[in-house]
């Protein structure tokens, strides 16, 4: 099942785009270093919207997830609000940035979404890249990224510039070198 699985995923029309956090880095690199997922949805964010042209709508769905953070603040209510701030100043890290294609953003249970569940699996694959192999992706002594087998099996549905991803596809904040994987 799984294989099928992935081969369903690969052979599906779709491009993949993921955020990579790293929490002591960022509180290493910065003085005051924002909430992670507040970065993971922005840099995600400018991703997407790089992809898209100008006359392109883009409607958001996201696994409809309860908690809170740290801070006592509902999850859920946390991405509502930079989304909304993002639709109407653009991008904190990128000045220039505006969301223009950003419509809707709604909330799903991930069982009743094949889409939010295959969200779920490539995060899964990105997750275990950068759990067992997150040094090699800025390491300047690596000849070669290892990747872990739930993300060799997807590494080519990520959005890339002639086939790199590292800064495409999958970005990663803080980044200190790109490798250009």
């Amino acid at each position: 099942f799984t294989n099928e699985y992935y081969e369903i995923i690969n052979k599906s029309n779709l491009m993949l785009i993921a955020s990579v956090v790293d929490k002591m880095q960022m509180q290493t690199a910065y003085k005051n270093p924002w909430y992670a997922p507040t970065v993971a949805y922005e840099i995600l964010m400018m991703r997407v919207q790089a992809e898209l042209s100008e006359i392109d709508q883009l409607s958001i769905i996201i696994d409809d997830t309860t908690g809170k953070t740290p801070k006592g603040n509902e999850y859920r209510i946390n991405i509502e609000k930079h989304h909304t701030k993002l639709k109407k100043y653009g991008s904190n890290l990128l000045k220039k940035m505006v969301f223009h294609s950003f419509n809707t953003q709604r909330f799903v249970n991930s069982a009743a979404s094949h889409l939010v569940q295959v969200a779920d699996v490539c995060a899964y694959g990105v997750h275990r890249q950068f759990q067992l192999h997150g040094n090699e992706w800025e390491d300047a002594e690596s000849e070669r990224l290892e990747l872990t087998e739930s993300f060799a099996k997807i590494h080519t549905k990520f959005r890339n510039f002639e086939g790199k991803v590292q800064g495409w596809g999958i970005v990663k904040m803080p980044q200190n070198i790109n490798r250009g994987w």
